[in-house]
């Protein structure tokens, strides 16, 4: 199991000296390729992001992680307020990493050679309170724990307003989660922003169908003309504020014949 936490960390850049250093050499161009999504799509990537939880959502209120939220909450659009809080959320959730080091270290040999006695329960009550419960902060992925969706959907849109995007780019496009789909989104359009089309269409079967970005973003990497017309039809379907509906007129004047 401990070889499962050292993957999640270094594929998400949240080790303990991680996400400062990830940051800091992935942010080369960031706020370049903000604005040119912001010319392109007409507004910013920051605000397509879906699935951050809403004030009365559970994860909000775990200890290690109310700090993170109610900075974010009170960053709005500034980019300095929005660094602190994507801070505060990574080194709560670097926090975790810690302690699932500590439950899930391997055992010493015994003085024999043979394996040391695992310790169950401290294992066992790290996963019953941050992974298994009812909104965990943490779920299972194909290979590894990963910030559940909620918890990742706040770390993007703090890092996206920080314009920390190498780091948005680094989490969201490392995310399998099946209910993930509208954040490997995210990665795919910020890869087409920099240029990227081949890696983004990768990323494009892993969208699902849930909300406007995964529609919207799956429309942008199309190559058959009239699947792209469907797909564009139904992110429009799923407009439900004024920057998704400017993105889409964006989409629906460069889609145009």
């Amino acid at each position: 199991m401990l070889h499962v936490i050292h993957r999640a960390k270094d594929r998400l850049g949240l080790g303990r000296v991680a996400p400062i250093v990830v940051a800091a050499l992935l942010l080369v161009g960031a706020g370049e390729r903000l604005a040119r999504a912001s010319e392109r799509l007409g507004v910013s990537i920051c605000t397509l992001i879906e699935g951050v939880p809403g004030k009365g959502h559970p994860v909000r209120k775990a200890p290690r992680f109310a700090a993170g939220f109610a900075a974010l909450d009170r960053a709005g659009q500034d980019r300095a307020r929005n660094a602190r809080a994507h801070q505060q959320l990574v080194r709560a959730l670097d926090q975790l990493w810690t302690d699932a080091e500590r439950v899930f270290k391997r055992p010493p040999a015994r003085a024999d050679g043979s394996p040391g006695a695992f310790a169950n329960a401290p294992a066992q009550g790290f996963l019953q309170a941050w992974v298994l419960s009812k909104n965990a902060p943490l779920v299972v992925g194909l290979e590894r724990f990963e910030p559940s969706v909620e918890l990742a959907a706040a770390l993007a849109v703090a890092g996206c307003r920080a314009d920390r995007l190498g780091a948005v780019l680094s989490l969201t496009r490392g995310l399998t989660a099946n209910d993930a789909g509208s954040l490997r989104a995210v990665a795919a359009l910020l890869l087409v922003e920099d240029g990227k089309l081949d890696e983004a269409r990768e990323l494009a079967p892993t969208f699902g169908d849930h909300g406007f970005i995964a529609a919207f973003a799956a429309a942008e990497l199309e190559p058959d003309p009239d699947k792209r017309r469907m797909l564009h039809a139904r992110a429009g379907e799923r407009v439900s504020n004024a920057d998704q509906t400017e993105a889409w007129r964006r989409q629906d004047r460069r889609l145009a014949p």
